[in-house]
């Protein structure tokens, strides 16, 4: 928001460091320093919208807009007044000074999707885990202004690769500054994208293949059971098949002398 709702946290708006004579914008610094603060586990901590009783009744088009806030570029500040009480409860409860985009604590948030899945919340934690990310260091003239910040963010990947079965990096993509795009870029977009999953769909689909604890399928309704070990023989039947004669004089005496 335009301002914190903790005066104590309002140093993050960074007004206090100088501006350095490196040919950037100061307002281009600026901002680049105060989206730079917030990645960082120190400052920023994961809410889960929609996981309780509270945030079930938080409006689609808030929570939406929160997700995609950028610290000091892009905020949101909802205007239905009944949604006031509920996030200022949340940002007391979760003791957090404003809500933005969830990027700034997990980009790519496995971690917080397997413990859901812990939780119970899918009823089976028999799930595959496959993570998307649009938002790394990518060498296009495009992205390299946002190099440092995509270094930072995949930091965060080194708590979440623990959990996931299969990461889909997204390359290429837009422009992140590009907060409009046209129907053609999404067009584009959409293209990249697809391509880049398709490389993926083998391993997918091998991945959400049942597997069956005994034979190559499940077991049809009424069909007798098969053992799984093979019924050893009766022991008659192997001392017999041990006394029988093992060569042709032996079977001949067998069955004319005696």
């Amino acid at each position: 928001p335009s301002r914190f709702r903790r005066p104590e946290l309002a140093v993050l708006q960074m007004r206090a460091l100088p501006f350095l004579p490196i040919w950037i914008d100061p307002q281009v610094a600026a901002r680049l320093w105060q989206v730079s603060a917030f990645i960082d586990v120190r400052v920023v901590k994961p809410v889960l919208v929609g996981g309780d009783e509270l945030t079930r009744d938080l409006n689609v088009v808030d929570a939406a807009s929160f997700s995609a806030a950028i610290p000091g570029v892009l905020h949101h500040e909802s205007s239905d007044p009944e949604m006031w009480p509920l996030l200022d409860e949340l940002c007391a409860r979760t003791d957090v000074a404003a809500l933005v985009d969830g990027g700034a604590a997990s980009n790519v948030p496995v971690e917080q999707a397997w413990k859901r899945v812990r939780d119970g919340r899918l009823g089976t934690r028999n799930a595959c885990y496959l993570a998307f990310d649009c938002f790394h260091p990518q060498w296009d003239p495009r992205h390299l202004w946002l190099m440092p910040i995509a270094q930072a963010v995949q930091v965060q990947m080194i708590r979440n690769f623990p959990y996931l079965d299969h990461l889909v990096r997204f390359e290429p993509t837009l422009s992140p500054a590009n907060l409009a795009p046209s129907p053609a870029a999404i067009d584009r977009a959409t293209r990249w994208g697809r391509r880049s999953v398709e490389d993926a769909l083998g391993l997918i689909s091998a991945l959400l293949q049942p597997i069956w604890w005994e034979a190559d399928r499940p077991v049809e309704a009424g069909a007798p059971n098969r053992p799984v070990r093979p019924v050893a023989a009766p022991m008659d039947t192997v001392l017999a098949a041990n006394r029988a004669p093992r060569n042709r004089w032996a079977r001949w005496r067998d069955r004319h002398v005696t």
